[in-house]
């Protein structure tokens, strides 16, 4: 039976193993409430869900109180990946917090991370609320590959977009869990360590990405029923922050994106292949499609790059301007490449993307390609990391 131990030290929370010590930790200066107890608290249970999420120790002894409405996830975490719910050894402490800031209605947050479901969650903000009344929260560090390059990305939209609010959460982090098994726990250890931010801007909501295309397989902190489960624990804990979702299908945020804000999708950091590989990928495009634009952040081959640039092909009018020989060459590489992919990333274009690649190849004569992805059938329970 695996053992551990949990030692947090103010916002920096260690789980050692007998072969190995993860760390996660708040590096920059976090909100205070109006100590920093209340934040260190929340930082220590839901960094403490995200060690967990890799090794699922059977014992855990901390220095500090995991809470029973946290343990709660920790559990149903431990359940989605058929484990037992592991043991805790913690100290006799209680919470000394009582009260919390008011919270404004009219106020918002968003979980940004420089991507297309960040801009259409700042756009959906924006229309209903006020720029004003939107803070944006991009936690730094946190995708390891691509963080600094998405960290880049948000500051140049606030520059372009304009909009005021924003507030980076620095963090060290050398937890294992890495690829797509990061969504164990990844979206909730988001919204948990942001409440403090949050609160201190008075808003009432956490905007997040939403669950329309969701695989039933999807790790425990992307399926919707869990982040439901979240915010009933939020209501336990009498937290006055919810988080908040709207479902809207990947094709469906790009064409509202082109339609309504064509300007902001320019300086959209969307791509999956780390900067460095980048390069070697973007020549390809220049040469055989050399009127096809990529975006500044593009590789052009990944699967967030095709889902944009086909929403942009669809719907954005400057793309008119792009050869017919480069549009076919980009369909046609879309096909082969579905035809490739759907067996491994069928939960993000198996939906939305397989609907609208087929209305591009009708639109752009090329509906004799259409079989070739209608026949193309995702296999269950497998996934690229």
């Amino acid at each position: 039976m695996k053992r551990c131990r949990a030692l947090l030290n103010n916002l920096e929370l260690t789980l050692e193993s007998p072969n190995s010590a993860k760390r996660i930790a708040i590096t920059n200066q976090y909100a205070y409430h109006p100590s920093l107890q209340f934040p260190r608290f929340l930082f220590s249970q839901f960094a403490l869900l995200h060690l967990l999420s890799d090794e699922f120790p059977h014992r855990v002894r901390t220095n500090f109180l995991v809470d029973a409405e946290i343990k709660s996830i920790i559990d149903a975490m431990y359940a989605s990946m058929k484990k037992r719910p592991p043991v805790f050894a913690v100290p006799n402490d209680h919470r000394h917090f009582r009260t919390y800031p008011r919270t404004n209605p009219e106020r918002v947050a968003i979980a940004y991370s420089g991507g297309k479901d960040s801009m259409w969650n700042l756009m959906r903000a924006e229309k209903q609320y006020g720029m004003d009344n939107v803070l944006v929260i991009h936690i730094h560090g946190l995708n390891k590959g691509a963080g600094s390059e998405e960290l880049a990305y948000t500051k140049l939209q606030q520059e372009k977009i304009g909009f005021r609010n924003l507030k980076v959460i620095s963090i060290k982090n050398s937890a294992g869990v890495g690829g797509h098994n990061v969504m164990r726990s990844r979206d909730i250890f988001l919204a948990g360590i942001a409440i403090p931010e949050a609160l201190a801007f008075g808003a009432s909501k956490i905007m997040i990405e939403g669950f329309s295309e969701t695989s039933p397989d999807e790790p425990f902190s992307g399926q919707e029923k869990n982040m439901i489960f979240f915010n009933h624990v939020l209501g336990r804990l009498h937290i006055p922050v919810r988080i908040d979702w709207e479902n809207k299908n990947e094709m469906d945020v790009m064409k509202e994106l082109v339609l309504e804000r064509p300007e902001w999708v320019t300086y959209v950091c969307n791509c999956f292949l780390n900067p460095l590989f980048r390069r070697g990928q973007r020549p390809r495009w220049h040469t055989y499609a050399p009127s096809f634009p990529l975006l500044d952040s593009q590789c052009g081959s990944c699967v967030k790059c095709r889902i944009t640039n086909l929403g942009r092909l669809l719907y954005d009018p400057a793309m008119a301007a792009v050869k017919k020989e480069d549009v076919e060459y980009f369909l046609k590489s879309c096909v082969l490449w579905y035809q490739k992919k759907i067996q491994t990333h069928a939960d993000m274009i198996a939906g939305s993307f397989r609907r609208e690649l087929i209305t591009a190849l009708e639109k752009y004569d090329l509906a004799h390609l259409i079989s070739a992805v209608v026949t193309a059938g995702p296999v269950r329970n497998q996934r690229a990391v």
